[in-house]
């Protein structure tokens, strides 16, 4: 099967994109079953050509498929993220799996930031703000990510959620013990509109001493267009505003890492949700393309 057709290059050393799947959904609160997601997208993605949704030509993109990465333990996930797959030279995206894949992630992340002596940001779309601490005695659960990268050592001004509109009450202690993180509400879109968004962060995050992480939980998108998530929250972003401020931030920031996760494919009868997903995918493609971040 031609999947990521016309995108794909065998040569890693000719590669600027690198993609890789942590295919697990063990510490979902929820829904199971996000652990298909990173082979039902590489399956489907053979039906898309490579072109983005004016038109224009995607094949500067030379993605090279890292395969996938099993979460046994965290610290060895860590290590394998940190040592074999952001250490590749060019853009990366990791395909989850429940969101709790992005706290070995963030960590590798870290850590890379720490050796380049760089300014480590990590920005959540997410309709959650994941501050639990630990759910049923799971602090490493899809609804502790941002609390897990506080403990790690992320500072909280380099800390943004975009579109959270479910809130559990003993989160906000964390929130308010750590008020320099920024939290953009889902109804907060309507005021800003993605331009405003994308415009504070930009400025906020444009020196160069800033490497940025972008966690794209997919339960941000309204479930009238991305019904299956692992928690489903109405009232949530359109596929526009989605892709939009994806687009921004790739292509105004210095973003080297991109997860997508909390899909479910086995909920999706009709392939909506996938579908969306690589389209988003594609159309951060040529957000990258047009900011020259690739060679």
């Amino acid at each position: 099967m031609n999947e990521f057709k016309g995108l794909v290059e065998n040569d890693i050393k000719k590669a600027n994109v690198f993609i890789c799947g942590i295919p697990s959904d063990k510490n979902s609160v929820y829904r199971h079953g996000a652990a298909l997601f990173p082979r039902t997208l590489r399956s489907a993605s053979y039906l898309l050509p490579p072109t983005d949704i004016v038109g224009n030509n995607l094949t500067k993109i030379k993605l090279y498929d890292c395969g996938d990465y099993a979460y046994e333990d965290l610290n060895k996930l860590t290590n394998e993220l940190q040592f074999n797959f952001l250490s590749k030279e060019g853009f990366h995206i990791i395909f989850g799996g429940d969101h709790s894949v992005t706290i070995p992630a963030e960590r590798a992340f870290y850590c890379k930031c720490l050796k380049l002596n760089k300014e480590p940001v990590i920005i959540h779309l997410d309709a959650h703000l994941d501050m639990i601490n630990e759910h049923d005695g799971n602090n490493l659960s899809n609804s502790s990510v941002i609390a897990r990268a506080i403990e790690y050592g992320y500072s909280d001004k380099n800390i943004t959620i975009i579109g959270a509109r479910s809130f559990e009450v003993k989160e906000k202690d964390l929130l308010t013990s750590h008020s320099k993180i920024d939290v953009f509400k889902a109804i907060d879109l309507r005021k800003l509109a993605v331009s405003g968004l994308a415009e504070y962060l930009i400025n906020k995050y444009a020196d160069s001493k800033y490497l940025v992480y972008l966690s794209v939980s997919l339960d941000v998108l309204d479930p009238s267009f991305a019904p299956s998530v692992q928690a489903p929250v109405a009232f949530g972003l359109t596929n526009y505003e989605t892709s939009g401020i994806i687009g921004a931030l790739v292509s105004g920031l210095k973003v080297d890492c991109v997860d997508f996760v909390e899909a479910t494919p086995a909920f999706d009868a009709n392939g909506q949700t996938i579908s969306l997903t690589l389209k988003l995918i594609y159309e951060m493609f040529a957000s990258l393309i047009s900011s020259e971040n690739i060679n």
